[in-house]
């Protein structure tokens, strides 16, 4: 045959196994990858493994469109939890063919037939009810997943900052000290205030000091 070839399913639910598969995968390598090269630019091993996480997860966007569908039908008792059980169970009762990994029906009218049933509109109602709350929760969780990722990226940035940034001199020697001529210098963390530090020297408390001279 021309062209490329099409890929077909051969067993039910294939599709979500192979998004959860890819999910996982790619949540496993991401986060593997990114927590090897955020050290690199001086940045938490951790918010590489997080951000890694949140990539799989939004690439398990089927298979949690296939829960939500799943689970509204189950509570609308439009459908059992084993739904290949009941495909199955239809094609041996002559009113479903399997293909593949999908079924239809054995002929055109009856699938028309079920269709135009009042349980037919219910359940088409239904579905699109669920698509509608699988959209509304798409959204809820992408949008906490953007606050977390920034979150996340803001705490990166000012820990680089802070640890790319050079130490603060500051002189710590009391007002006895300075008119002895007594000079003390302490090298503390990056944008230290260093009245404060003289302050606690002055009252005799330890200072966070890097070295000391």
């Amino acid at each position: 045959m021309a062209g490329a070839e099409i890929e077909q399913s051969t067993v039910p639910n294939q599709g979500i196994r192979q998004s959860i598969s890819n999910g996982i995968i790619l949540a496993v390598i991401g986060s593997v990858l990114l927590s090897s090269i955020f050290p690199l630019f001086g940045l938490p091993s951790l918010i590489g493994m997080v951000l890694g996480l949140l990539l799989g997860l939004f690439a398990l966007e089927a298979a949690l469109k296939h829960l939500v569908l799943r689970v509204v039908l189950l509570v609308g008792r439009w459908s059992p939890w084993n739904y290949a059980n009941f495909l199955n169970y239809s094609v041996n009762s002559v009113l479903l063919q399997r293909i593949g990994g999908g079924y239809i029906f054995v002929h055109r009218s009856l699938l028309e037939h079920f269709a135009s049933l009042p349980i037919g509109y219910s359940i088409n109602h239904q579905n699109q009810s669920s698509e509608t709350t699988f959209k509304k929760e798409k959204r809820l969780i992408s949008t906490v997943l953007i606050l977390i990722s920034l979150a996340l990226a803001w705490q990166g940035w000012q820990f680089w900052l802070e640890s790319n940034s050079s130490p603060t001199e500051c002189t710590i020697s009391t007002a006895s000290e300075l008119r002895k001529g007594i000079t003390k210098t302490a090298t503390l963390a990056p944008n230290t205030d260093c009245e404060a530090m003289r302050k606690l020297a002055e009252e005799g408390n330890p200072l966070p000091t890097i070295s000391q001279p």
